[in-house]
């Protein structure tokens, strides 16, 4: 028994089969043959693995690297061109009655906005506790640096500490002229004072007060002084007599 081989062309492929029999050699035929679909693939997942950013004006481009059903997507993304500097200023700003919805508008043009703002007013509240402020620590800073504030404590009792710079020094003015005045003696125990009143520019005349001191006490008594001289004698008096000093005595 001879072999023939049976050549058929199905689609774009040849199919060689062996027949075990004897038979002419038919013509090449094209036949065309549906296969049954194949089962189901496994799905496949892509995820983002490297983004790299180029420089302005580059292309863009990606790359999927991996294996089925697992990939991965490399990017290369170029920087976009810079845009205008927006700037947003602060517009209007309203007062509406505390049921009114707040409002916002934006307008102008870019670059150049305005921001427009409609705000309820807030109910009134109850009356805070009256704050007291009182005067901490005061430093003296360096001549020419900054004065400072600052607030300690907690509300109503606070404090407010300051630092001040020291002023420049000044150039020295011209010595003054101080004249005498008035020198009153007060009363003893009163406080003692003085004034100075400018009479003339530069000159100024001082009045005093002086209180008059407390009476001491008496001193120790001193001792006799030497005995004097004795003194010249006498011019002689009148003579009296008998009757005379008689009429005297019956006189007193």
């Amino acid at each position: 028994m001879s072999e023939t081989i049976l050549n058929a062309v199905i689609g774009v492929e040849v199919v060689e089969a062996v027949v075990g029999v004897a038979v002419e050699t038919p013509p090449e035929v094209s036949v065309p043959l549906v296969g049954q679909p194949g089962p189901r693939g496994p799905m496949s997942t892509l995820t983002i693995g490297t983004v790299e950013t180029v420089g302005e004006g580059e292309p863009a481009s990606a790359e999927i690297a991996g294996e089925a059903p697992n990939l991965i997507l490399n990017l290369r993304l170029p920087v976009g061109a810079r845009g205008a500097v927006t700037g947003l200023a602060m517009g209007e700003i309203a007062m509406l009655g505390p049921d009114e919805d707040p409002q916002a508008t934006i307008t102008g043009n870019l670059p150049n906005l305005v921001l427009n703002l409609r705000l309820p007013r807030g109910i009134q509240g109850a009356p805070g506790q009256a704050g007291s402020l009182s005067i901490g620590e005061i430093t003296t800073g360096a001549a020419g640096s900054s004065a400072s504030a600052t607030i300690t404590g907690t509300a109503p009792n606070q404090v407010l500490n300051l630092t001040l710079p020291r002023g420049d020094r000044g150039a020295t003015g011209p010595a003054p002229q101080v004249n005498g005045g008035t020198v009153t003696t007060g009363a003893a125990g009163s406080a003692a004072s003085a004034s100075l009143t400018q009479t003339s520019p530069g000159v100024y005349r001082l009045d005093l007060t002086i209180p008059r001191g407390d009476q001491g006490l008496p001193g120790t008594d001193g001792e006799d002084g030497v005995d004097g001289q004795d003194g010249a004698d006498g011019t002689s008096g009148t003579t009296f007599t008998s009757y005379d000093r008689l009429m005297m005595l019956e006189t007193f």
